[in-house]
């Protein structure tokens, strides 16, 4: 059992010094960088070269651990902040909560020196049951496995409630380590900092969204503030009566001016994860007029999973397309005078009128089951995008969330499909999300499907596809140096002259599930 240590910070080398000379020098550092200045760098390599120094993405502090973390190759990753430090015994204590059978640690958060003031911030966590960022630690594949932290949150607010929150709905085993202490120096708070921390308020609408909060926002926010102040007499005592009393009769005054202030950003962080669903196609396009004006623009490559009836445990319907759906949209794309193309095609050509590339990703049985003949019926081609760890076997990567598995092409249908004049592409060996590895992990995720397929099928393998559009600049790289001529993202769009190779967008086909009696609208110009 191995622990990697990653931390946070950005443009505090004076506090992120004093933090650093309290750990361990046998264990696996990560200062992950958010600054844009060279002190931090300089001073790790001159006075702690034992550790890595890494820049982030200057996304913000959740981005920014998530970094780290990426970074990291132990067993465990332990979390703590620049500006704390950590207690003699802290890796022990973790290590000790980590021998039984935990997959999240709290550690004890003290803050020594507080005052009973409002302009004094304090961070502390003594009993457990309150997952801080500043202190804390999680399994490598735990930490993964629930997505880490939320980049959404750019800053340093809510963005810890909302980790815990997925932690419990993972159902991931959380203890409270009080041997693994670090100690969190009480920051002076000026009459700015007050003001900002109310503007920061506007995560907490972020949070309701993500977390898919169903009491309206003016009801829960009364009853919150209700509360508080009903149970601030058992707050209050003779060593500490001054700071709640002022907090509460801060949220009490500015309560009217609050309240629409939250209802705007839960609109304007509501209309932005909408534009996300609507450029990932977590919706249904079902209209001719949706597709009108994009269609002309570029070359479209349509992207399938399953063919298919939704199974009614499954929680994503929408990657499923019924059989008879299917063959209606060849037919009427037959019928519209449209055409499919290869990849190389578009590759080598640029965008063709009236053309369409038809892909599919993982691998899914139906497909060969449901979907070769009526390819055949209308002269359609296409390429499937398998993951050769798990071919002939099942979609373990999705178990979890569509509690529902679906058999995979095995290696007799895989031909079929070839002799058939389809092509194969790559989609990794196992379906991770690529960016939350190692980049040495990622490479060999992304070279080893290549060769794998390669050598089982004797074919080329030329095309790769994100397992769930998950790519940054340094993953596309990793593609493109394993020899691949294109890959394909999630991302909603048609491809013009001279896009990318290696970010092609597609259209997705998703099953339609508010018309059921109008199922699919046809997605193109006569």
């Amino acid at each position: 059992m191995s622990f990697s240590i990653v931390v946070p910070t950005c443009n505090r080398p004076e506090m992120l010094r004093e933090c650093l000379v309290r750990l361990p020098r046998s264990s696996e550092i990560i200062v992950t960088d958010d600054s844009r200045g060279n002190a931090t760098r300089d001073i790790i390599s001159q006075e702690f070269p034992h550790m890595h120094w890494t820049r982030a993405p200057g996304l913000g502090p959740a981005a920014n651990r998530n970094h780290g973390a990426r970074q990291a190759s132990g067993d465990w990753i332990a979390f703590v902040d620049d500006d704390c430090e950590p207690g003699a015994g802290w890796l022990a204590g973790l290590e000790n909560a980590a021998r039984g059978g935990a997959e999240v640690i709290e550690g004890k958060t003290e803050c020594p020196g507080r005052r009973d003031t409002p302009f004094q911030e304090h961070v502390e966590n003594l009993t457990g049951g309150t997952l801080i960022s500043c202190n804390f630690a999680m399994r490598r594949d735990a930490f993964f496995k629930s997505g880490g932290f939320d980049e959404d949150f750019r800053e340093a607010y809510y963005e810890d409630t909302e980790l815990a929150w997925r932690i419990r709905k993972c159902g991931l085993r959380v203890v409270f380590a009080p041997e693994a202490v670090v100690i969190h120096q009480p920051r002076p708070v000026t009459l700015d900092h007050i003001a900002k921390r109310q503007l920061q308020l506007r995560w907490t609408m972020l949070y309701r969204l993500k977390t898919k909060s169903r009491t309206p926002l003016w009801l829960e926010y009364s009853l919150n503030l209700l509360r508080t102040t009903l149970t601030l007499p058992r707050r209050m005592n003779s060593a500490c009566w001054r700071t709640p009393l002022v907090h509460q009769a801060l949220a009490l005054a500015l309560f009217p001016m609050v309240l629409p202030y939250l209802y705007f950003w839960q609109w304007r962080y509501r209309e932005m994860l909408n534009r996300r669903a609507l450029e990932n196609r977590e919706q249904p396009y079902q209209r001719l007029s949706d597709f009108r004006p994009l269609l002309s623009t570029g070359q479209a490559v349509l992207m399938y999973h399953k063919l298919d009836i939704p199974r009614l445990r499954s929680l994503r319907k929408g990657l499923f397309v019924p059989a008879h759906l299917f063959e209606k949209q060849l037919r009427e794309l037959t019928e519209a005078g449209w055409r499919s193309v290869s990849l190389a095609d578009y590759l080598e050509r640029g965008p063709q009128p009236k053309s369409v590339v038809i892909t599919f990703d993982d691998g899914f049985e139906s497909v060969w089951r449901n979907g070769m003949k009526p390819m055949a019926k209308h002269g359609f081609r296409a390429i499937q995008f398998l993951v050769p760890g798990s071919i002939g076997k099942f979609n373990h990567w999705d178990f979890a969330e569509t509690r529902s598995g679906e058999k995979l092409m095995d290696d007799a249908q895989i031909r079929d499909w070839l002799a058939a004049g389809h092509e194969i592409g790559a989609h990794t060996m196992t379906h991770p999300f690529l960016t939350r590895l190692p980049l040495d992990e990622a490479r060999t995720e992304i070279r080893d499907s290549k060769h794998a397929l390669e050598d089982r099928f004797g074919v080329a393998v030329r095309h790769f596809a994100y397992p769930y559009g998950d790519w940054n600049p340094a993953v596309r790289d990793l593609v493109r140096e394993a020899g691949f001529a294109s890959a394909a993202i999630t991302q909603y769009g048609v491809n013009r002259a001279n896009h990318d190779p290696w970010t092609l967008r597609r259209v997705a086909s998703f099953f339609p599930l508010s018309e059921r009696g109008n199922l699919f609208k046809v997605f193109l110009v006569r």
